[in-house]
């Protein structure tokens, strides 16, 4: 049962990676990443040149892959060679009815790309936030006639357009030809369809209106909604049960942000619990009703161009309630905890929550609005603690869950001689989800302790607490000037003082000099480290071996890149840049006595 806990949350962060690799490599395109580097250059695309002499800058040689067929513009941070290399997308946004153009509605250039979700290495020891995957590089509004013109999207990338976002007229569409080095495409019309509208009234199960409740017209496979996707919010939680194992994901805030964007037609009830829904695409629509505190409701219906239909009175379950209520050790109210409940999605082990609630002055809370069935509650002791899950539970059922005291652990941090390491110490505790060790770091997902619990003990030289460690596994990392990053895992038991050693390697500044075939410096190269397969020996067991690159960083105006921070030994470096072919340094390592300057 042990891979069984690596399965469902961690492999949605693998997928989502997989998902953005399989995308680029649609076409022929250059990659980073394959199932034996996780590092690589395209297959049709020639190979960067480097030195040979290992006491020489390291100069990476990238080849142009095209020629640059049309001047791009763009204000941004980036050199204008990069700015030059990038592409672009122009088109004319017309509604279906008589090809009539749509003025001043906003374009979005989505790209899906590798970089969007590598993480740096301070941010995959969850030293600083994760990356946030919700972002877009350029956007722009239609004219009076409906044209568009997006410019500074990278080529090799898959590209979607975001047409009208929030608005009755939200799609968005797949870019079938992708823009070349400096090319920018004409996708000629791009029609948006005639839309329907609904209305109706929602009433709870007592037959009362349900006033702010979210509205959505959502055209996606019924079976989506028959497996019970309709349970999810923004702001709730996802559980996993396996067996006797479990845990717990609350995402980050970027997930509210990507549920507000998505492209479906959206209003709220008023007082009397009525409903105006304009906006929505015709053919079968499955109608969704979520509202805190009420089960969410789902009704297929048919919408028709230019049409209004009734769908009329929506009336929602009756719920299920919990309630829990929460004691310490000595059975006082624990008064910071926060409790969530679920039901199980059919047929998986996943369950979805709303969104965690605090419990009162005497230790208890009441959790309604639940669909009745098979329910299991997840808790945690304070805002930012690990979860646990309990269940199953029924309809009406009281809990009473004990909380254990917060442990406070202490954290030895060495040089790879023995030595206390004091200077510039930074450390970070999360906490591994199931058990699972952090092969595969998820920036942002983990449970982590605050800094403001982390301190260095007074005339213990090297020595730290970790304050509100509840039982479990938590993954260590640590960082120090003059020293690599390092870590170590710290098992945490009822009555026991947890203890860890972290040692760190010395650290070098790594240089990278990025050139083109004509020894001119490239600014703005992206430099990538293959940190699973060129992660030296002694370090295996110190530092997260992602399946992903981290990103190190990107070149200066000189082409040169100095990463802090890289371990002495470390291999499998790649460089990237729009105007170029990918490079990639396999073998060559990072010396002390040889700095890559």
């Amino acid at each position: 049962m042990k891979n069984s806990r690596a399965i469902v949350f961690p492999l949605l962060a693998v997928l989502l990676a997989a998902g953005v690799w399989f995308f680029q490599n649609q076409g022929g395109t250059p990659q980073i990443g394959d199932s034996n580097t996780g590092l690589s250059l395209s297959k049709d695309e020639p190979d960067g040149e480097v030195r040979a002499d290992p006491t020489e800058p390291r100069e990476v040689v990238a080849t142009a892959v095209a020629e640059r067929r049309e001047d791009v513009s763009e204000s941004s941070d980036e050199s204008a060679a990069y700015t030059a290399a990038l592409g672009g997308l122009r088109g004319r946004i017309v509604r279906e009815k008589g090809k009539e153009p749509i003025p001043g509605v906003e374009v979005l250039g989505i790209e899906l790309r590798v970089d969007v979700v590598l993480p740096t290495i301070e941010q995959a020891m969850e030293f600083i936030d994760g990356p946030n995957p919700v972002k877009f590089r350029v956007k722009t509004r239609t004219d009076g006639e409906g044209r568009f013109v997006l410019r500074g999207l990278h080529p090799r990338a898959i590209h979607l357009l975001g047409i009208g976002l929030k608005t009755t007229d939200a799609s968005v569409r797949f870019v079938d030809h992708t823009p070349d080095r400096g090319e920018t495409v004409d996708l000629g019309d791009i029609v948006i369809e005639t839309r329907g509208s609904l209305r109706g009234v929602v009433q709870d199960s007592q037959g009362k209106p349900v006033a702010g409740a979210r509205v959505r017209g959502l055209d996606i496979p019924q079976i989506a909604f028959q497996a019970g996707i309709g349970d999810f919010r923004p702001d709730g939680c996802a559980f996993v049960m396996f067996n006797e194992t479990s845990f717990v994901v609350a995402p980050p805030p970027w997930i509210a942000e990507l549920d507000r964007l998505l492209p479906f037609a959206e209003t709220t009830t008023d007082a009397t619990g009525a409903f105006d829904l304009d906006g929505v695409r015709p053919g079968m629509v499955t109608v969704l009703v979520q509202a805190p505190g009420k089960v969410p409701l789902t009704r297929a219906t048919r919408v028709q161009p230019e049409q209004e239909r009734n769908v009329g009175t929506l009336r929602l379950a009756r719920p299920a309630t919990l309630q829990l209520s929460f004691v310490d050790t000595n059975d006082q109210p624990v008064t910071t905890a926060r409790a969530a409940a679920g039901r199980l999605l059919a047929m998986t082990p996943v369950g979805l929550t709303e969104a965690p609630e605090g419990v009162s002055a005497d230790g208890t809370v009441k959790l309604s609005g639940l669909t009745r069935g098979k329910l299991y509650a997840i808790w945690q002791r304070e805002d930012g603690a690990p979860w646990n899950v309990v269940g199953p539970l029924h309809d009406g059922d009281t809990k009473k869950i004990v909380v254990p005291a917060a442990a406070v652990g202490r954290v030895t941090v060495v040089s790879d001689k023995g030595e206390p390491v004091t200077k510039g110490v930074e450390l970070a505790a999360t906490f591994a989800l199931g058990g699972v060790s952090e092969d595969i770091p998820i920036p942002g997902f983990l449970p982590k302790v605050r800094r403001d619990r982390i301190r260095p003990v007074t005339g213990e030289p090297g020595v730290w607490t970790i304050e509100g460690l509840v039982p479990g596994t938590w993954n260590l990392r640590a960082r120090a000037e003059g020293f690599s990053f390092g870590g170590a895992q710290m098992i945490v038991k009822e009555g026991v003082v947890p203890e860890a050693k972290i040692t760190l390697a010395p650290s070098t500044h790594a240089s990278f000099l990025v050139v083109d075939s004509g020894g001119a410096p490239i600014q703005g190269a992206r430099v990538y480290w293959n940190a699973r397969r060129g992660m030296p020996a002694n370090m295996r067991e110190r530092m997260p071996r992602s399946p992903i690159p981290f990103m190190l960083g990107k070149t200066d105006a000189k082409g040169m890149l100095v990463a802090d921070g890289v371990p002495v030994g470390a291999t499998r470096f790649a460089f990237r840049h729009p105007a170029f072919a990918v490079a990639e340094v396999r073998e060559q390592p990072v010396r002390a006595d040889v700095p890559i300057r």
